[in-house]
C-alpha cells in the first residue's frame, strides 16, 4: 500500500515595509471630526491570496487589500496571512499618534535661475522625534512675512498632484 499527497511548497509570508512600525498620525479636521492618514502595505511569499486583518480597529482600519487607515490614539498589530495556508502569516506594528512638530526635509534649498516655482518638503515629527511614515493627508498652510524671495502659488498643491 502506498499513499501520496501534493504538496505545494511557498515562501513564508512577509509585510513588504522597511522598517517593523508603521508611524500615523491621528488628523482632525477644522470641525474636529477625525479622517485618517493612508499607509499601503503589500505582502510576499506563500499562495499570493492574503487575508488581512487589524488587532484592534478603534486605533486603525485595514482594507482587504492592505490598505491600513488611521482612527484614533493608539497601537494596534496588522496580521496578513495566506489564505491557503493560515499558519504562514506575518505580523506589523501600528502606532496612530498626535503630530508633535514640523522640519524641513532638506537642509539647503536652492532654486536654478529663472525656474518659478520649486518644491519645498515639510516632515512631521511625533513627541519622540520619530518621522510619520505617512503624513499627505495633513493640510498645512503658510502665513509669509515680508515680500519678495518667496511667493506661495495661489492654489493649494497635494502631494498626490505633484
Amino acid at each position: 500500500m502506498r499513499n501520496e499527497k501534493d504538496v505545494q511548497i511557498t515562501k513564508p509570508v512577509k509585510i513588504q515595509h522597511p522598517t517593523s512600525l508603521v508611524l500615523l498620525p491621528v488628523l482632525r479636521s477644522a470641525d474636529d471630526s477625525k479622517q485618517g492618514e493612508l499607509w499601503q502595505l503589500t505582502a510576499e511569499g506563500g499562495s499570493g491570496y492574503y487575508q488581512w486583518t487589524i488587532s484592534d480597529p478603534n486605533i486603525a482600519s485595514i482594507s482587504r487589500s492592505g490598505l491600513v487607515k488611521s482612527v484614533d490614539i493608539g497601537q494596534t498589530v496588522v496580521t496578513v496571512k495566506d489564505t491557503q495556508n493560515l499558519k504562514n502569516s506575518h505580523q506589523i506594528q501600528v502606532e496612530v499618534t498626535a503630530i508633535s512638530s514640523f522640519g524641513w526635509l532638506e537642509d539647503h534649498i536652492e532654486v536654478k535661475k529663472n525656474e518659478e516655482e520649486t518644491t519645498i518638503n515639510l516632515i512631521a515629527f511625533d513627541k519622540n522625534g520619530r518621522k510619520f511614515t505617512n503624513c499627505t493627508a495633513i493640510d498645512v498652510s503658510f502665513d509669509l512675512k515680508g515680500a519678495g524671495i518667496v511667493t506661495p502659488l495661489p492654489q493649494n498643491r497635494r502631494y498626490e498632484d505633484i
